[in-house]
């Protein structure tokens, strides 16, 4: 079952105490801090101060760090969930939809950097139950690449005999990287990025026309 989002939780906290919900802030302040001093390094103490509230008034909302980095990954599966559905309802060809699955990826890495920077490098500090929900989360996104691919060869768009794993992998590997070099102030803009990607996804995937 996929777990509530943090709007869902933010309603029933607002419906329950009368207080202010500031669990949106609380998330993004985490995020930014996750990303600038990583997991290990930051402190309750430096998300309160993010936010602008004292450490105590966090435990309103999370019992500790670690809690918050679960939410931080499951909000965000939440958000790729909602994607995937979004672009199964499309009606177009398979090669379309790659396509368009590959820019929409990218441009949800692309609009957040720094979520999309701590999602890549501190996954490995989400311990018990929160781990086994990544687990989860990372095998259905796989499936669904490798779906999307798997429909572009049974459609006649690629070599019969094309290596699905090995390409769902190499797609991946190709959206994953960019939040490593990319910078918002750079000459190219989220649009022009998923743009190329998408373009040399489906060239490298795809087998020239006859």
């Amino acid at each position: 079952m996929t777990p509530p989002t943090g709007k869902r939780r933010a309603a029933a906290t607002v419906a329950k105490s009368g207080r202010r919900d500031r669990r949106d802030e609380l998330l993004a302040a985490a995020i930014g801090v996750f990303c600038d001093k990583g997991f290990a390094g930051a402190s309750m103490q430096d998300i309160a101060k993010a936010v602008g509230v004292l450490k105590g008034s966090l435990y309103h909302y999370v019992s500790s760090k670690d809690e918050l980095l679960e939410n931080v990954f499951t909000a965000a599966g939440d958000e790729t969930e909602q994607m995937i559905e979004d672009v199964e309802k499309l009606d177009v060809e398979p090669v379309e939809r790659l396509r368009t699955f590959v820019r929409a990826q990218i441009d949800w890495y692309l609009r957040d950097v720094a979520r999309a920077t701590v999602l890549q490098r501190e996954w490995r500090f989400v311990a018990g139950d929160g781990r086994e929900i990544i687990r989860e989360y990372r095998g259905r996104y796989e499936a669904y690449v490798r779906s999307l691919i798997e429909a572009c060869v049974d459609a006649g768009a690629t070599d019969a005999d094309l290596d699905v794993d090995h390409a769902m992998r190499f797609v991946l590997g190709g959206v994953e990287a960019t939040p490593e070099w990319f910078r918002a102030s750079g000459s190219a803009s989220v649009e022009r990025v998923g743009e190329v990607y998408a373009a040399l996804t489906l060239g490298a995937v795809l087998r020239p026309p006859d």
